[in-house]
């Protein structure tokens, strides 16, 4: 695994940006690791922090 993403690591790279990007994703990275947004909706989190 390491060696593919050794040399497939532009590709890598370029699918993760894709998959932060989507803003219902990253609410919900947010909510299970900062605390600050434990107690907020993941919907919430998405409207009004990202």
């Amino acid at each position: 695994m390491e060696k593919y993403l050794e040399e497939n690591k532009a590709a890598y790279d370029n699918m993760v940006k894709r998959v932060l990007s989507r803003k219902i994703i990253l609410a919900h990275i947010l909510k299970e690791t900062v605390e600050e947004f434990a107690d907020s909706s993941v919907k919430e989190i998405e409207r009004k922090y990202i």
